[in-house]
């Protein structure tokens, strides 16, 4: 080194430096920010906690929605699945009645077994959601 008077210097005054870091996750501030908000602005820790709750309420709106849509279109497929497969059958019954025996049983085959895989593959899948 080509000044050691300037190590000598440096290893005689020590300086410290603390870094502190804090944190802290959820939906409101933390009791501290609130207390120092109140303070900043007397009020603002009540509409910091009512814009909270506003925001929880509408997005459990939200969530409400979402799941009574998804079962009217549930029930509107399956009531759309029996409808049709009530016309196939009763296109297989009159093609059985005209003794166009081989097309009847071919549509009411074809009826049953897509009816059947519906069900199993709906089963695979809820089985597959809960593991």
């Amino acid at each position: 080194m080509e000044n050691p008077g300037v190590l000598e210097r440096i290893l005689d005054s020590p300086k410290i430096m603390a870094i502190a870091h804090e944190s802290f996750r959820g939906p409101v501030p933390s009791p501290k920010m609130l207390s120092e908000y109140e303070q900043i602005m007397p009020g603002l820790a009540n509409r910091l906690v009512k814009l909270t709750e506003d925001e929880q309420q509408h997005r459990h709106k939200v969530t409400d929605k979402a799941l009574d849509f998804s079962y009217k279109k549930d029930r509107r497929g399956q009531w759309m699945g029996f409808i049709i497969s009530l016309f196939v059958l009763g296109l297989g019954v009159y093609f059985a009645a005209e003794g166009k025996d081989a097309l009847a049983g071919t549509l009411i085959t074809i009826n049953l077994v897509g009816l059947a895989s519906v069900f199993v593959i709906g089963r695979l899948k809820r089985n597959n959601k809960d593991n």
